[in-house]
């Protein structure tokens, strides 16, 4: 029901998270990349989900044209 709601929020808190983890968290950076690697796969799907439900949104509109 609120699936694009959460995408959105997820998305937008992943920078914010990546932005801690990276300056204040002392860990190796291989470590950090495999902390952060499944956020860059969160936002990459979600960004693909977002584009898709609006292109399905618009289509309407796009094949009138």
């Amino acid at each position: 029901r609120n699936y694009r709601a959460n995408v959105i929020a997820n998305i937008n808190n992943c920078l914010s998270f990546r932005m801690s983890m990276e300056q204040n968290w002392q860990v190796p950076q291989d470590t950090l990349s495999l902390l952060l690697g499944p956020l860059g796969e969160l936002k990459s799907h979600g960004f693909d989900t977002l584009l898709q439900n609006l292109h399905e949104d618009l289509k309407p509109f796009l094949s009138r044209a």
